[in-house]
């Protein structure tokens, strides 16, 4: 399989998407678990957002990965329509990682926080603002292939020519 070099690069953030997704899924694991067990209530929604915001990270990897891998699924994404759906999945997880370490920021405003705890909820905060980056970079290159495919006239295109 040859590997062109933005493919390379793409592959290379996508991985680093699902890396930013799991240490996310591990921090608000174990911060979740805590919060169980030591107040004995239900965690807050702030938490258990992002830590659904990470999951759906994950799952939605798998359409915006497939293309790299399988011919079939590459020439799948050649089409407008295609392509839309993946940069409109983008951006939805964009959104997502931005409201919920947002809304971790504002969590944390206020609370008086120390210890280990403390210390993995701040770091799923810093690693969430980080995959919110990943993801919002990822969103823009997406928009700009779209905008270039369509100013060239894109590939999957049946040119007729009369008489051939």
């Amino acid at each position: 399989m040859n590997i062109t070099k933005p493919t390379r690069i793409l592959l290379a953030l996508r991985t680093l998407q699902l890396l930013l997704s799991l240490t996310v899924i591990g921090l608000m694991s174990y911060v979740i678990h805590w919060w169980t067990r030591f107040w004995d209530l239900m965690t807050p929604h702030e938490f258990s957002f992002l830590l659904f915001t990470s999951i759906w990270s994950v799952l939605s990897l798998i359409p915006l990965v497939l293309p790299i891998f399988t011919p079939f699924f590459a020439s799948l994404a050649e089409r407008k329509g295609i392509r839309l759906v993946l940069v409109a999945l983008e951006a939805l997880t964009m959104l997502y990682w931005l409201a919920g370490f947002v809304a971790l920021v504002v969590f944390l405003e206020d609370r008086t926080c120390f210890g280990r705890v403390c210390m993995a909820l701040k770091s799923s905060m810093a690693v969430g603002g980080a995959a919110w980056a990943v993801w919002a970079g990822m969103v823009g290159w997406g928009v700009w292939g779209c905008v270039r495919c369509w100013k060239v006239g894109g590939k999957g295109e049946v040119v007729m020519h009369q008489g051939v």
